[in-house]
């Protein structure tokens, strides 16, 4: 019905479920609520951003997490909520977040591709040295993220495209690409 990797991110790994709670039919009607909620918005917001609609409101967003799986880079996405819960919540994406050595920021880009451990992902988003991607279940079971948990040292391997960019513009001469070249071409400001 709906796929949210980033829900499970959020709770964290030191999250245990409630079993007795869980079995209660009010817990699984409600958790089925919120489920089909969440896909009839999203399935009304697709067909209002096809119609030209460019922003979405989540008033009472709470742990909301749409804005941080939209794909449509034209959407802007904004979360309202009392700002108790927008601090706690931005608290636990910081907690989920993976750090990104300084020396390899430059090279991470939305929507570009970055490999964690030998998995290529595409990169949703950056903020400093921080980025998110999201894992699909089958990816985490068929990769080496099944035995991986909050904190453990990853390889980072970032997107070969922006080390060649990189070196062509440190190449000089007039010869290779410059930075005057991406502004005549419209690659740059």
């Amino acid at each position: 019905m709906l796929s949210d990797p980033i829900a499970v991110r959020l709770l964290g790994s030191d999250f245990v479920l409630d079993p007795a709670g869980e079995s209660q039919s009010v817990a699984r009607v409600f958790r089925a609520f919120m489920a089909a909620r969440s896909r009839f918005a999203e399935d009304e917001l697709a067909t209002a951003v096809e119609k030209g609609t460019g922003q979405y409101v989540v008033l009472g967003a709470g742990l909301d997490t749409f804005a941080y799986r939209n794909s449509n880079r034209e959407l802007r996405v904004f979360e309202v909520d009392l700002p108790a819960t927008q601090q706690w919540k931005r608290a636990l994406l910081t907690k989920a977040g993976i750090e990104v050595p300084p020396n390899l920021t430059r090279y991470i880009a939305a929507k570009g591709s970055i490999c964690i451990d030998g998995t290529s992902l595409t990169v949703n988003e950056v903020s400093g040295n921080r980025f998110g991607v999201n894992l699909i279940p089958h990816t985490v079971e068929h990769t080496t993220f099944v035995d991986r948990k909050a904190g453990d040292a990853v390889n980072l391997e970032v997107d070969v495209v922006a080390r060649y960019v990189e070196r062509l513009l440190g190449a000089g001469g007039g010869n290779g690409i410059d930075e005057d070249f991406l502004r005549e071409h419209g690659f740059a400001r």
